[in-house]
């Protein structure tokens, strides 16, 4: 354990002994290098000192030498005022001879200016403004799309072009008569536990809620994307469903309520078929001879033209396959 204790102590001195020779070499270098640095400083001061000196020995002869020229200065200057006067009247003859000459020629350019103007104006010819051209569409991307090996009819093609251009103004007259078509949902709340016990007497029991059937208040959204995007729709919005009323619906007086028992035959109701309800949806009071029947799930998401559910000459339903 000693002899342990030694060797560490004997380490930590040789590292601690190479550590000061290191620090004390590196001193000494440094201490070479300020001194060099010095000398070279000194030896350009005393440089820029001799030659200053030089430079005040001549300034001194200059004064010298001035001093002496300025006694002789005085019948040099009597002379040099009279032709300086001389020039001065010279100069101020040529000066006013020049400004009239620059006046002058500044006169004669504008006329010059003037008239090629005038010349430019009467030769340019007016430039009647471009029509805007027309813009190109670029190809829809329905032009892509093949259907059972073969590409869209193009005349499908040109209705859905026509249709995009929509966005949500007024009609064309031969559309005015869409505005009061009745619009349809067919709509169950799957949720409901009165529904799930009524449902359980004829399916053998079964209270499960159906993926189906629950009700995560799709309705409400369908019907918010239906007021946006069908601003000319005007007509009643009929909801058919097993005598249930949605618990946000406010009271409106163009949504109205039915229950699908009061369109079934006595043999047929309860339904929970949604074809076989359809069936009977002619039969809703007030409805028009045209309708547009949707599902609660349906959600509009831009402006939609009433010629995607008819016919732009006929008005005749079109039926759309996936």
């Amino acid at each position: 354990m000693r002899f342990k204790v030694r060797l560490i102590f004997l380490f930590v001195g040789i590292s601690f002994f190479i550590f000061l020779m290191y620090d004390l070499r590196r001193g000494v270098k440094q201490m070479e290098l300020e001194k060099e640095h010095n000398f070279s400083d000194s030896t350009k001061e005393k440089n820029i000192e001799d030659s200053n000196l030089n430079n005040n020995e001549n300034n001194l002869d200059f004064i010298e030498n001035k001093n002496d020229e300025e006694k002789e200065a005085p019948i040099i200057v009597d002379d040099a005022k009279k032709n300086d006067d001389n020039n001065e009247n010279l100069v101020e003859n040529e000066n006013d001879n020049n400004n009239e000459n620059n006046e002058n020629n500044e006169n004669d350019v504008k006329d010059e200016n003037n008239v090629k103007d005038e010349n430019e104006f009467k030769e340019i010819p007016i430039m009647k403004a471009k029509e805007p051209e027309p813009k190109i569409e670029d190809e829809d991307e329905y032009l892509e799309i093949i259907q059972d090996g073969k590409k869209l009819d193009e005349k499908f093609v040109k209705e859905i072009r026509e249709m995009k251009k929509y966005r949500g103004g007024p009609l064309e007259p031969e559309w005015k008569w869409i505005e009061d078509i009745s619009i349809v949902y067919t709509w169950v709340n799957g949720s409901d536990l009165n529904h799930l016990d009524l449902k359980s007497k004829y399916n053998g029991g079964n209270r499960n809620i159906d993926n189906r059937d629950r009700s995560v208040d799709e309705l409400r959204y369908s019907l918010r994307s239906l007021e946006k995007y069908l601003p000319w729709h005007k007509g009643n919005i009929f909801i058919v469903s097993p005598n249930q009323v949605p618990s946000w619906l406010k009271p409106n007086t163009r949504v109205k309520i039915i229950n699908q028992d009061d369109l079934l035959p006595p043999n047929v109701a309860p339904t929970f078929n949604t074809f076989t309800i359809e069936l009977f949806l002619d039969k809703i009071p007030g409805l028009t001879e045209r309708f547009i029947q949707l599902n609660d799930d349906y959600f509009f998401k831009s402006y939609t033209h009433p010629s995607f559910f008819f016919t732009s000459k006929t008005f005749y339903p079109k039926f759309l396959s996936n």
